[in-house]
């Protein structure tokens, strides 16, 4: 549906999450030069550039003070999708267990990287508005001798919602009482709006060694079409998700590498300003949903801001695109099962202000 709609003439769409300005310039001109320069255009080494993977150990220490051997402790991969189902497949090698708990509601490739890897989806449900993480009673309800890893998304998508240190904490107890590992999906690390914070669930105590770390060079850099993230862990724990990784792509694209490290290599920790960005289009973009009525759920960062239509999401949506050209997405769609009560439905706020104040404007 949200293709149908998106398509139409004068469509705005705000249900796809991609930006509409461009990416890192320091990227694109070393990638450039790379590509122009044949000595740089075959294999990587598999685990990536040791330029590339000096920069990412450099990054995490100098922004969280999070120390990653380089040449051990971190695999590049061909896209944070990859890095997602390697990283799946390690830690089902490792606990000799490939049940996944998911919290809905998640990103939709979520489930199909999840069989992918082999693996089978134990749904958790958050509730809205606040879509908090779970207790470790809901954990257990979700757990069956088959659990053998916990996905945690922060910012998270679709919602938006920063995992606090205290709900951290909780999952991490939750994890180290039964032997579970955790795939962190950190991709809008780099998102997160001011006055708010990014906690790594790899840095609460006990869950280094079992914390896989995931980001991805395409939304740190507004480049969601070069494919390029990396996982990092522990050494014995990234040896495994590299022997995913070789089955699966074997090494990203050299020159797209040299870009990132170059980009990393340059950055200020501001990534363009997108997070001040994205908090004033949330801002903007909630009053007007507000003004029409519909109840918009907190957000803390990310590219998304999810709202109660109130009524059933798929209708709204058709005819919120009927009335005004604006597409957004039911939140149908990042749940295994739908909810019984579906009114809620996801815009995105990874544009520019001038795309979002269109959306605004039509609004009314």
């Amino acid at each position: 549906m949200l293709n149908e709609l998106g398509a139409r003439e004068g469509a705005i769409n705000m249900g796809q999450g991609f930006p509409d300005f461009e990416g890192s310039a320091v990227a694109r001109k070393a990638a450039a030069e790379a590509l122009d320069t044949p000595s740089l255009n075959q294999y990587s080494p598999i685990d990536g550039l040791a330029s590339l993977r000096d920069e990412v150990s450099a990054f995490y220490e100098r922004r969280y003070g999070a120390r990653y051997d380089a040449a051990s402790e971190v695999v590049v991969t061909s896209s944070g999708q990859e890095a997602l189902v390697a990283s799946l497949r390690a830690c089902f090698t490792r606990t000799g267990r490939a049940g996944v708990v998911v919290m809905e509601p998640f990103y939709p490739f979520l489930a199909p990287a999840v069989a992918a890897a082999g693996g089978a989806l134990q749904p958790l449900r958050l509730a809205p508005p606040t879509f908090a993480l779970p207790t470790a009673a809901a954990l257990d309800a979700a757990r069956d001798e088959t659990t053998g890893v916990v996905v945690v998304n922060s910012p998270h998508n679709p919602t938006g919602k920063c995992a606090t240190a205290d709900e951290l904490a909780v999952v991490a107890d939750w994890c180290v009482r039964h032997d579970v590992m955790v795939v962190a999906d950190d991709v809008y690390e780099h998102a997160v709006f001011p006055g708010r914070a990014h906690v790594r669930i790899a840095d609460v105590p006990g869950m280094r060694d079992r914390t896989i770390t995931l980001s991805s060079a395409g939304k740190l850099f507004s480049l969601t079409g070069w494919r390029v993230g990396w996982a990092l862990a522990a050494a014995d724990v990234a040896r495994d998700v590299s022997a995913a990784h070789t089955a699966l792509t074997y090494a990203a694209p050299t020159p797209l590498q040299h870009g990132v490290a170059a980009a990393l290599a340059a950055e200020d920790g501001t990534f363009g300003g997108v997070a001040e960005l994205f908090a004033r289009n949330y801002g903007a973009l909630a009053a007007a949903l507000a003004a029409r009525g519909l109840d918009v759920c907190p957000a803390d960062g990310g590219y998304f801001l999810v709202a109660d239509a109130k009524r059933p999401a798929m209708d709204f949506a058709r005819s919120l695109a009927d009335d005004t050209g604006v597409v957004c997405t039911p939140l149908s769609v990042f749940y295994a099962t739908p909810p019984a009560e579906d009114s809620y439905v996801r815009f995105t706020i990874c544009k520019s202000a001038a795309h979002v104040d269109r959306a605004c404007a039509a609004l009314g």
